[in-house]
């Protein structure tokens, strides 16, 4: 790792005699003659020049990826690096643990945020939700789900005063571990289960019992706020690619065709969805206010 800015300096050594190179080949071309249209044969390929990690990559015997990882680290994690260099920690486990680190880094800013109270929001007819349910258990501490983003226990979640109106639904994501938890907020929050919409991943996930590669979308309503119109009622079933942790798909444009011209809210949105009849609220907002 300490011979890579060796191999940097000389490889900005070579950029350099190379930009006062061609500085004199186009000082002393001759002047350029009148275009014809006789065809050329196209000038080979020229190959790309040796890059710093390339030689460093040579000089020790390894892949250009390992240098540029062991760079990383040594910059991100002067301590374990050390680790790597003493032998103790293998170089792949050392890049797991900084991407870890980072992880924690970023969901430890977002808890410290705070975003508005929720009962200051407006009311709105349709609320989307997708909970950070606490997991009791992890296989190891790098999967825990507080490396993502702070999570929170069913009776806090419970206590939200979610900003509905008082015709409402709600659109809720749950997976199927927390399912039961989940019939407790929608109960807490003053709505009836009704009915789901179930995502289908492409692959699997986790699971004791069974591999999930599903998560449920609960739906359940207050007051009278109507249904769809059947000409846009939706397949009970989405076929999507995993995203992000925990990203689940984009449905805005689909609850925009399904309640037209009603305002919605978010919670525990990730970013801001660009519609005048969105508003988005949860600690990642906060961040990026």
């Amino acid at each position: 790792m300490a011979a890579v800015p060796l191999f940097a300096a000389q490889a900005k050594a070579r950029q350099s005699a190379a930009g006062n190179s061609l500085g004199r080949k186009v000082l002393e071309a001759d002047p350029p003659q009148a275009l014809d249209d006789t065809p050329t044969t196209p000038a080979p390929k020229k190959q790309r020049a040796p890059q710093a990690r390339d030689e460093a990559a040579k000089a020790f015997k390894t892949s250009g990826r390992a240098v540029a990882a062991a760079k990383r680290v040594a910059e991100k994690a002067p301590a374990i690096a050390a680790k790597v260099a003493a032998g103790t920690l293998a170089l792949d486990a050392a890049e797991k643990e900084v991407k870890a680190a980072e992880r924690l880094a970023a969901a430890t800013e977002r808890s410290a945020a705070t975003p508005p109270p929720m009962d200051t929001l407006t009311k709105h007819k349709i609320i989307y939700a997708d909970p950070p349910w606490h997991y009791e258990f992890s296989a190891t501490d790098n999967r825990r789900i507080e490396n993502h983003y702070p999570t929170m226990v069913v009776d806090d979640i419970c206590a939200l005063k979610v900003p509905a109106a008082a015709d409402a639904v709600l659109y809720m994501w749950a997976t199927s571990p927390k399912l039961a938890e989940a019939m407790q907020v929608i109960h807490a929050w003053g709505f009836k289960y009704t009915t789901s919409m179930v995502w289908v991943k492409p692959s699997m996930g986790m699971g004791f019992y069974a591999r999930i590669r599903h998560e449920m979308l609960l739906i359940a309503t207050r007051g009278n706020p109507g249904t769809p119109e059947p000409s846009v009622r939706p397949d009970s079933v989405i076929e999507a690619p995993r995203g992000a942790h925990s990203v689940k798909p984009l449905l805005h444009d689909q609850l925009d065709a399904w309640w037209p011209s009603v305002t919605k809210v978010e919670l525990f949105a990730r970013q801001p969805v660009d519609s005048p009849w969105w508003s988005t609220w949860g600690n990642d907002q906060a961040v990026a206010a």
